[in-house]
């Protein structure tokens, strides 16, 4: 009797071990797999793992921001940690990396890049502004880029971004002095509003009432030069968005959905929670938000464009864990 409990007992223990293993599989599987849909934004998704994204080869990278070089099957991203360049990167019909890494010295020296994104002639490069070394330095740089040679053209560069913003963003006039881990001025994202022909800076912090910020920015004279008198600098309010609470670490513009896509995070105080990646109508269209995914704290996304190779179309994320994702 004692021999048939213990087999009994044997014949449990593995499978309950068996199913375990089982219902394992099916969870990080359910988790890699990511639906760009209309979903319902009430719906909760669980983190895409570590597991689902893969490095860089090459190098380390602590990407912060990715956009696609149009008519190719290149990105350009960047490193925070790697100022006045960017990195350009070749993908494939299935969003792998197709080659080494190369990096491009834009020949300004601007510090804690985190954002890129193109209007389809120039590209433009934010920084942080959350430094004093970047606050002080460039904030926004243009130019051209030549994907058959990897050079850049055309340099034009903004400084004293961050004043320019304290003293006419009327939700930013009392963060001049405040420390980005106290939740001050900390910019991570950048994207092309083609409909307003501008620039849009997303704000990881602060986030005011439980909207994150957006700041658009836009030239006098588009003809004109790329410089903080061509900007129209009257007082403004910034957009408002809700994000879950959390701020912007990404945001790009996607053509062929026409809207935008928004990666949301924590700030620098509040709890390290997931990741969500949300679409937005655009600022004519404010209700128009809808989570559509998630990523596991750890991941650390900050970079999301649309990419189009040959005849394969796809979202495109980069990470500052030195990794890189396609979306399905």
């Amino acid at each position: 009797m004692k021999k048939e409990n213990m087999l009994s007992k044997t014949v449990h223990n593995r499978s309950s071990r068996y199913l375990f293993v089982l219902l394992l599989g099916v969870t990080l599987a359910s988790g890699i797999v990511l639906y760009l849909s209309r979903g319902d934004s009430s719906t909760t998704r669980a983190g895409v793992p570590i597991e689902a994204a893969r490095a860089f080869s090459g190098g380390t990278f602590e990407a912060s921001g990715v956009t696609h070089v149009p008519g190719t099957d290149s990105v350009l991203f960047v490193d925070d940690g790697k100022p006045g360049e960017v990195q350009w990167m070749r993908v494939d019909r299935e969003g792998n990396q197709s080659g080494p890494i190369k990096p491009v010295k834009i020949g300004v020296g601007i510090e804690d890049l985190e954002g890129i994104t193109t209007d389809g002639t120039h590209f433009y490069l934010v920084s942080s502004q959350s430094r004093p070394k970047s606050a002080e330095g460039y904030g926004l740089v243009r130019f051209k880029f030549d994907p058959a040679s990897q050079s850049v053209t055309a340099v034009e560069s903004i400084n004293d971004l961050k004043r320019m913003l304290v003293e006419n963003v009327a939700e930013l006039r009392s963060y001049g002095d405040v420390k980005a881990k106290d939740d001050g001025i900390n910019i991570e994202g950048l994207a092309w509003d083609s409909a307003g022909e501008r620039l849009l800076i997303g704000l990881r912090s602060p986030v005011i009432d439980g909207h994150a910020l957006i700041v658009p920015l836009k030239l006098r004279d588009p003809r004109g030069p790329f410089s903080l008198e061509n900007l129209e600098a009257k007082a403004t309010a910034a957009i408002r968005l809700s994000l879950g609470g959390q701020g912007v670490r990404s945001i790009e513009y996607d053509e062929r959905s026409k809207l935008f896509y928004v990666i949301a995070g924590a700030t620098e105080t509040q709890d390290k929670t997931d990741f969500k990646l949300w679409e937005w109508g655009g600022p004519a269209s404010q209700s128009a938000l809808k989570e559509v995914a998630a990523f596991d704290r750890k991941l650390k996304p900050e970079g999301v464009t649309r990419a189009s190779v040959g005849d394969s179309d796809f979202v495109f994320v980069v990470f500052d864990t030195s990794r890189y994702l396609r979306l399905k």
